[in-house]
């Protein structure tokens, strides 16, 4: 769905570009993430981890056709179901259900000088959000018949090897994470995916545990430095355009999902 939204970008606004530049632009965006770390591992929060990311990318590109000329509120119904079923596999993404206001702003910001009637706005509130809260209550009535209460999703009942008192959130972590995921440097490995973390600095006190197999995407995949530089060409388009609305869509969904993990 990236490599849709990618292409439809592409046709939309920028139909001069050879396809070549959209294939390099598709091996760019294929392989520089985490999904080989992801490859790699073999326990049980892959599933949950791939499905976010999955229906997250999914309502990325509904909200984008959504913007488009017709059938909106049908495109907004699906990225709201979709942007649900990421909340029910990584409870987090909540924060990320708000990339469903970029088209509402959108039609608001390019139907001043025309408003639509009272009528068909009802039809696109709905359409945002019934969705999401139907799949919301069906998730509560889940947790609720697992575990008697509809906002525990079994955190109580984890099984630890060995006992912690360590603190979930903190602003003291803040400054470890940002150098983990964004500037610490990899170093090769003969396994796959061929590149393991370097060197950890000392971990905060009350950090739960080692971190994971990763490493700084800015450090190692400097490439990414380009989204803000294109961030900028989109800018100097003016107005609110769609392809505004859409770099404006990603961004929220990066930093609404993964700002507040920067505190775990």
């Amino acid at each position: 769905f990236t490599v849709g939204l990618l292409g439809r970008l592409k046709r939309d606004f920028f139909p001069w570009l050879s396809p070549a530049v959209l294939f390099v632009s598709t091996m760019v965006l294929g392989l520089v993430n985490w999904w080989a770390v992801l490859l790699s591992r073999v326990g049980i929060w892959e599933t949950c981890i791939s499905s976010a990311y999955c229906f997250s990318c999914v309502a990325l590109y509904c909200v984008y056709g959504a913007m488009g000329g017709g059938r909106r509120c049908g495109w907004l119904a699906a990225a709201s179901v979709c942007a649900g079923l990421a909340i029910a596999s990584r409870p987090n993404y909540v924060f990320g259900a708000s990339i469903l206001l970029v088209p509402l702003l959108y039609y608001w910001r390019t139907e001043r000088s025309a408003p639509a009637a009272a009528r068909e706005w009802r039809g696109r509130l709905c359409a945002a959000f019934l969705p999401i809260a139907g799949v919301g209550a069906l998730l509560a009535l889940y947790n609720y018949q697992r575990f008697g209460d509809p906002l525990e999703f079994g955190t109580k009942y984890e099984i630890l090897l060995w006992p912690t008192t360590s603190q979930l959130f903190s602003a003291h972590y803040v400054g470890f994470n940002v150098y983990m995921y964004f500037l610490a440097p990899a170093h090769y490995s003969p396994w796959f995916p061929f590149f393991n973390l370097s060197l950890m600095p000392e971990m905060p006190k009350g950090y739960a545990g080692e971190p994971e197999d990763m490493y700084g995407v800015v450090a190692n995949m400097p490439i990414l430095l380009a989204a803000v530089f294109g961030l900028g060409l989109v800018r100097l388009r003016g107005g609110f355009s769609r392809l505004e609305a859409a770099a404006a869509a990603a961004v929220i969904l990066l930093v609404t999902v993964g700002g507040p993990l920067m505190f775990y």
